[in-house]
Formats: C-alpha cells, structure tokens, sequence
C-alpha cells in the first residue's frame, strides 16, 4: 500500500548485517517511527502531484514521493530517482533535485506542521507551517541529493 515504506527484507541476515553488526542503519528508523501507532493510525497511500511553476524544471523534478496518510496526519519519503545501489557503488555523481512545490491531497482543514528528516540520520533539519484547502496541502520538497523523510502533523482546526 504505501509503495516502499519500510525496510527491506535482507535473506543474508545470518551471513551479512549480524557478522558486520549493520543493526546501527535501523536506529535512524527507529527515531522517526517513534510515536506511530500502525495498527490504529488508519492509514492510506499518499498521493502527490508536482505543482506546475517557477520553481519546476527539467532537472529538478528527479524524484517519487512515497507515504501515508490519514487525514490529520502524514509520514513518507522522497526518492531521488538517480540515488540506487548501481549508481553509489559505479561512482555516479547526482544531480540535485526538489526544491519545488508538491500537491498533496486527503487532508481534513487545518494547520499543519510540515516537518523535513534527514533520511540517514533521522534528525529534523527544518519544520514550516501548511494550512489545508479544500483538503489539500501545498508543501515545498527541500532540495537534496539522495533522500528526505518528512512528517505532516495537524496542530490546529
């Protein structure tokens, strides 16, 4: 349902992540998930669509936008296309993308917190406020190399 969140299933767990004690990736995961509640959250995949303006280019729009949602609240993913295991280990040099506005829709009306994590460490690199019409927010993807997280946490009707 949500096209990619999550963690990968690794077969070489025995031979590969326990001999080289990998288990440290998951702590970022870890930090973000916290407070989430799956099994009551009511989720659905989120949609998106790239707002056409200024912003848009032909180099900056490189990227999917994989997520949750559930009316009051929103977790997902942006994936710069270009950043794979065959281009990381084949030295390829990424091209920056986001920096422009995306649709989102399925939201109840109110304020929002839109909130921007560094994908490998989990931190909160920076947060703005979205308000919601007609059941839709407008947020803008930061400008980034490899990958961003983000939350939309309602705090106000």
């Amino acid at each position: 349902m949500s096209g990619s969140l999550g963690t990968a299933m690794l077969w070489w767990w025995d031979v590969y992540v326990e001999p080289f004690n990998l288990y440290y990736h998951y702590a970022a995961l870890r930090r973000f998930l916290t407070g989430v509640c799956f099994s009551r959250a009511g989720f659905t995949e989120l949609d998106y669509r790239v707002v056409e303006n200024e912003k848009v280019n032909a180099s900056n729009t490189g990227f999917e936008v994989f997520g949750l949602r559930n009316g009051t609240f929103a977790m997902g993913w942006v994936r710069n296309k270009d950043y794979n295991w065959f281009n990381a280990v084949n030295n390829y040099t990424l091209k920056t993308v986001g920096g422009v506005d995306v649709e989102l829709p399925g939201f109840n009306a109110g304020s929002y917190l839109f909130e921007v994590w560094d994908a490998y460490s989990e931190e909160k690199t920076w947060a703005t406020r979205v308000e919601s019409s007609n059941g839709r927010l407008i947020v803008e993807i930061p400008s980034f190399l490899k990958d961003v997280s983000f939350k939309i946490i309602m705090v106000g009707k």
